[in-house]
Parts: structure tokens; sequence; C-alpha cells
């Protein structure tokens, strides 16, 4: 029987909600958590490991286990085989600080390690993307420009919408309840104005 993948979680500066997606999957005695911040795992030690996974961002002169969190990833970098980024935070950097390939729109502190590293972005991810980065982490991947798995991140539900054409025709519902003679309609504006309404509803309400 093949030996299970050897993680070591870090979570940097987050909410930890990614974590708290990946535990709703299944299979997780797949793996050997050799440190994770939320499970019973060994006392954290920097050492070598199949997969770091990094979750939440990064940022100068915040400390995470004994560690200036710069230096730890950099450390931790170097002494593993595969890097997944999982979660907006820690692929583009969030409201938090920089992730580890991106900082917002720009090269981050880590890019040149890009050949190591897969992105999982979302707020949080959905666990199975989480379980498939790691399922995969020996394996080759075709990712895109930013580094995501194109088997998941190349396409949007847009695109697998029914009312898809509508959209391409700019057939389009302004009213509940609209159609455009027998023809159906696509809902986004619509959408969009949903949206709108309740934001300034809850900005309304909120500030009373």
């Amino acid at each position: 029987m093949p030996s299970k993948p050897k993680i070591i979680w870090i979570d940097g500066v987050g909410c930890n909600g990614c974590s708290h997606s990946f535990f709703n999957a299944s299979f997780l005695d797949e793996f050997e958590f050799l440190y994770h911040p939320l499970l019973d795992s060994d006392e954290f030690r920097i050492q070598k490991c199949d997969v770091l996974v990094i979750e939440g961002a990064i940022r100068s002169n915040f400390l995470r286990l004994g560690y200036d969190l710069k230096e730890l990833i950099s450390k931790l970098i170097r002494s593993s085989k595969r890097v997944i980024a999982v979660g907006n935070c820690a692929v583009w950097g969030g409201v938090f600080g920089e992730g580890i390939l991106f900082n917002k729109t720009s090269k981050g502190r880590f890019y040149k390690c890009k050949d190591k590293v897969i992105n999982i972005p979302g707020c949080p991810p959905h666990y199975d993307w989480i379980m498939y980065a790691l399922k995969m982490w020996d394996k080759e991947i075709l990712l895109d420009e930013f580094n995501r798995p194109r088997e998941i991140f190349s396409f949007t539900s847009h695109m697998g919408c029914s009312r898809n054409e509508y959209f391409e025709w700019k057939i389009d519902a302004r009213e509940l309840g609209e159609r455009e003679g027998w023809r159906g309609v696509c809902f986004m504006i619509l959408d969009v104005k949903v949206l709108l309404f309740i934001v300034v509803a809850i900005k309304f309400f909120g500030m009373r």
C-alpha cells in the first residue's frame, strides 16, 4: 500500500474558512498531517514534507509559530515538494496582505517558486477543489496563467448556463416576470439590480 502524502498546513493571516471548507471532504484519512493548526497533530517543526498547504495571506512583521511569517513560508517552501495556496488570501493577498505568487495584480514575493505552486482560489474554495490538488500533488497538472488547474478554472458557471445564448444576443430581462415574446431571457442585469437593492437596504437599515 502506498504511503500517505505528508502534509504541513500553515495558516497565514485569514479566517480559517478554507480549513473549515476542507473539513467537509471525505477521505481526510488518506493524508498524513505533520501539522495542521486545527487538527490534533504533532507539535510544529520545520521538516521535509510532500505538500505544503498555505491558507491566508502573508505580511511583514507577523509572527506565526515563533517565526516571522514570510521567513517561515520561505523555509517551508524550500523543504516541500509541492506547494498549494488555498483561498483568495493565499492566492491574491485578499484584504490582509500578499499572496504567495501574486500581490493583488502584481507578482508576489515567492513568484520565483511558481513551478512548485498550485493556486486554488475561492472564499472559501470548494473542498473538492482542494482535494483535487492534494490528490494530484505528485502528478502533472495543466495550469493556467495564474497557476490554477485548468480542469477546474477554465470554465465559469455563466458558460454552462442554459440562458447563455440570450446573454450573447443581449436579450435581457429588465423587470421581474418579463419575457421577450416566446423566447427566454437572460437574468444577469436583473440579478445585478436585485443585488444592488439588497446592498442599499442593508446599508440603510444598518444605519438606523
